[in-house]
């Protein structure tokens, strides 16, 4: 007959069926045999209508939806207003607006061109939290530690790497042994 998570109309909200479309009344009204005729489902709806029943369920739900909010205001979901336009401006020329993405800042908090020039990208840090290297970052002028000869995964390695750290070296060489590709 019909959904049985979607409770019929109460007498109190068949008062209010003019803040419908007719298409939603006829829905609504048909599905809970509200007029002088038994109960139809939604599939003998969609087939009269023609269209799917999961459309027909829709209305019907959007319908009910309607009803109760115009008895009770306060079931309408509360709008709020959008914020005003507070993108930033480039960090370091200070005249475009920085790159965003999805409402965030992105790029180092600067504009595409001065993000295109090398120069100016390294002289302005990553503004992510996630963007650190090693223990306390990376491009920060930390002293470049000695090679080591030490294979990766080893003892040896691990050791290394923890001395590193608490010296406060960066925690990578260039030089440092590699895995062999044999």
């Amino acid at each position: 007959m019909f959904n049985r998570t979607t409770p019929p109309p109460t007498a109190e909200e068949l008062q209010y069926l003019h803040v419908l479309s007719p298409r939603q009344r006829r829905v609504l009204l048909a599905c809970f045999g509200l007029l002088d005729t038994p109960p139809r489902t939604v599939r003998e709806l969609a087939r009269e209508l023609g269209v799917y029943f999961t459309a027909i369920a829709q209305i019907r739900d959007r319908a009910i939806t309607l009803l109760r909010r115009a008895i009770d205001p306060s079931l309408a979901p509360k709008r709020t207003r959008r914020p005003p336009d507070t993108r930033t401006i480039c960090r370091h020329c200070g005249t475009r607006p920085a790159r965003y993405y999805g409402g965030r800042v992105q790029c180092r908090g600067l504009c595409r061109r001065c993000y295109a020039d090398t120069d100016i990208r390294d002289a302005h840090p990553s503004l992510s939290p996630f963007a650190r290297r090693g223990v306390t970052g990376g491009k920060d002028g930390r002293p470049l530690p000695l090679p080591t000869s030490a294979p990766p995964g080893s003892p040896g390695k691990v050791a290394e790497l923890s001395r590193r750290a608490r010296q406060g070296l960066q925690l990578w060489h260039p030089l440092d042994a590699i895995i062999d590709a044999a």
